[in-house]
């Protein structure tokens, strides 16, 4: 099968910032605290019978970490991140806020709280920063992005609004930081937000089924069971590079 290809362009009308911030492959900007993570856990404090050393009916899995799951893993492999490309000083109440950065090129703007969070069942956040950021991202006809937050950073002083960003038609990158500090700086080359390529064609028609479990349905959930304990190590891996066509 001829595989489609994806061109992401992303572009700055600021010269040289390519060379000094310029938004990467997410695998290059993996947590570090992942990178440190050893990859499997040793069995010697790990109570037998847990979850992490037998399987199905007793049989033995490897106690692998975090780091071995493909769930994050793949995600980091499809997305892009985009970096902080200016230092930031970021002060801000309910009423507003304010982002001093480092050179007057760059700025931001406000979403004030009767837009959203005024509205919303928490108080974890005080007002919705807009950073105008200077890259532009625009994907082919059909082609968008998913704007999200960056969950394994752990970062204290905001989250990001996710959403589906149009890219293939509007180019603007404008992350939005629902702030929950009062006052924090952001750094340059702090990594801010994660943009993943999604399929938007409108000709597609979707469905839906819910459902009792049909046979074909039984066997493919049963093959996908048995196939995660057929290896001690990989063995997620090996059945989606197995099975999946697309891989």
């Amino acid at each position: 099968m001829k595989r489609e290809k994806l061109k992401v362009e992303w572009f700055t009308p600021f010269a040289g910032l390519e060379d000094l911030s310029p938004p990467v492959p997410a695998s290059e900007m993996i947590p570090t605290w992942i990178k440190k993570m050893a990859a499997h856990h040793d069995r010697g404090d790990v109570q037998s019978g847990s979850y992490h050393t037998l399987g199905p009916k007793g049989t033995h899995h490897d106690a692998g970490t975090f780091k071995t799951c493909p769930g994050w893993a793949d995600l980091y492999k499809e997305a892009y991140i985009l970096q902080m490309w200016a230092d930031c000083i970021i002060k801000s109440s309910p009423k507003g806020a304010q982002a001093t950065f480092s050179s007057a090129s760059f700025g931001s703007d406000v979403h004030p709280n009767f837009q959203g969070l005024d509205h919303a069942p928490t108080d974890d956040y005080t007002i919705t920063l807009k950073l105008i950021a200077p890259w532009h991202l625009r994907t082919p006809p059909g082609w968008g992005v998913l704007q999200l937050p960056l969950q394994w950073e752990f970062n204290p002083n905001f989250d990001v609004a996710m959403g589906v960003i149009h890219s293939d038609i509007v180019h603007e990158i404008n992350p939005q930081l629902m702030l929950r500090n009062p006052e924090f700086t952001l750094k340059f080359g702090t990594p801010i937000a994660m943009y993943l390529p999604i399929k938007l064609d409108k000709s597609l028609e979707k469905s839906s089924s819910i459902g009792y479990i049909t046979p074909e349905q039984q066997h493919s959930f049963a093959r996908g069971s048995l196939g995660a304990f057929l290896k001690f190590t990989q063995s997620y891996r090996m059945i989606i590079e197995r099975l999946n066509r697309y891989v």
